[in-house]
Parts: structure tokens; sequence; C-alpha cells
């Protein structure tokens, strides 16, 4: 699927103001198992993959899906798809919806390269897209509860679903930027550095940067130890003890706050792994700053 078509498409039904618009679910799961059974679908579907892995097929095409990618399906297409198993808990932001005949737009078929089957949009690594998803959801829930708000409220939350709804499908529809030759050049390490500090409290993961850099986690993490010298786990660990002593020395935050704001979950692991790298506490790494 071209991303400019998309985007094309996009336009024709935001200038509709939405009209026919039908929201049939968009939720979150945790699924031990899970199989969507073959079928042409009849609406809009977007996946999000957060953990674990999904795989099936798109007209006959061969679509694996892990943290990080989402995929973009629309209406008329045979799809089948599944958990993968071994892969873990499949975590997945879900989407369905449809739109009255009188506003659909024809979609071009897929370009033929892997994972882009007729009817089908994939982005690898788009990991921006869950906090996106996490807001439509929200808005989604609020929209659904009936009786609590009254017009104007609502008015103003379907404006928010929609706008939320349009920058979501337009950053699956957007074409990533390209890559130079050489994957992990400093220009893919500045945009790893930077994605690093922005998610740190989210608690980043190598497969977080595998997917940011659209490489395969066994790939990803070959490149990166000829890049830096060091695993991608270590270096994470690494730049995240940093920047809580960065924190410690800067800031006014308690060290359970930093803590948060560094990606831990237990403000006691954060002392234990400062002080192997440090050789004092937080709190100690503080006052000496400050004597």
């Amino acid at each position: 699927m071209h991303g400019h078509e998309l985007l094309g498409w996009i336009d024709a039904v935001r200038a509709t103001r939405w009209e026919g618009l039908q929201v049939h679910h968009c939720s979150y799961a945790e699924l031990a198992r899970w199989r969507s059974g073959r079928r042409r679908n009849d609406r809009h579907y977007v996946w999000l993959v957060v953990g674990g892995r999904m795989a099936g097929e798109v007209e006959g095409c061969r679509v694996e899906l892990g943290p990080g990618d989402v995929q973009w399906l629309l209406p008329g297409y045979e799809h089948d798809f599944a958990s993968v198993e071994g892969a873990g808990p499949l975590a997945v932001y879900s989407m369905a919806l449809s739109l009255s005949v009188a506003i659909q737009v024809e979609a071009p078929l897929g370009d033929g390269t892997p994972g882009q089957a007729s009817g089908s949009r994939v982005r690898r690594g788009a990991t921006q897209t869950r906090a996106l998803f996490g807001m439509l959801e929200s808005a989604w829930r609020a929209l659904n509860r009936s009786g609590v708000i009254d017009d104007s409220a609502y008015e103003i939350a379907r404006h928010r679903f929609h706008g939320l709804l349009v920058a979501l499908l337009s950053e699956v529809a957007s074409d990533p930027p390209t890559l130079d030759a050489s994957p992990l050049d400093t220009a893919m390490r500045e945009r790893l550095e930077r994605y690093t500090d922005r998610h740190m409290r989210e608690g980043v993961t190598p497969s977080d940067l595998a997917a940011h850099a659209r490489l395969s986690p066994d790939y990803f993490t070959r490149l990166f130890r000829k890049a830096y010298g060091t695993s991608p786990r270590r270096w994470l660990l690494g730049r995240r003890l940093d920047m809580a002593r960065l924190m410690l020395h800067e800031s006014g935050l308690s060290v359970k706050e930093i803590a948060a704001e560094c990606g831990y979950l237990d403000q006691r692991l954060l002392s234990r792994q400062f002080r192997e790298r440090f050789g004092i506490t937080p709190s100690e790494s503080r006052r000496q700053a400050r004597a």
C-alpha cells in the first residue's frame, strides 16, 4: 500500500467530517492464545503489537508482526492471523472501524514487497503509535460512558477522538524515513540515543531499539556491538544510570521519583545498580555533588 495514496484517502474522509464513521472497538488486550479465523473483512482493522508476535496471511501473502509493528488492513481482503506460539503472550492494541459507502475511497493494491500485501499497510518499528493508540482507547472509553457526559462534552470528546484517529492513521500511512547504507551510522546512533532518552521512563528495551532501527533483534545486536563495543542491554543500563546520576545532581526530585523517571519499577534496584557502577549510593552521590 503506497503511503501517499492512503494519506489522500485520509484527507478525503476527513473532508466529510467523518460522517458515516462507525467504530466497532478500540481496545488493548493481552492474550495467551488468539486466532482471527480466515475471513474476508468488511471493515478497517488496525493492529499494533506491543509484546509477543502475530503472524498470518493477507490474500495469500505472509505477514508477521512483532513489537512496535503496526498493520492497517482495508476492507474486502481475506486474512487469517494468529499469535505465534513460543513468543510469549500477545499484547496488542486493536481497532475496527467502518464508513458509509458514500465516502469510501478505492484503495490501491500493495506493491508486492514483503509485508505489503494487497489491502495491507505495515509500518515496522512504529513504536510512537503506542501513545496515540493509548490516547485513542481512553477517548473511546469516554465516548461510551453513556449518560455520564452532556452533549457539549460529548462533542468535545468526539472531535478529540477524530483528531487522534487522523494522527494515528497518518502515522501508519506515512513512509518512514530512509536509512543510509550503514544501518548504525552516526545519524542512526543519534536517533537511537534520542529515542532512548525520550522513552526511558517507559522502560525502553533492546527489542524496542531494534524495532526503532527497523532491524531484526539478532542482526541489530551484532551491529550494535560493533558500533558501541557492548551489548544493547548493558548500554541501556549504563545510559539509565548516567541519567539517574545527572538528575540526582541537577534536579530536586526524590530518589524514588528519579527511579521512576529512569524506568525503574523498584527504587531498590536503582540503588543496587547505582552502587555497583559508581561505588556509592544515590543519596551519597547527591550529597557529594552539593558539598
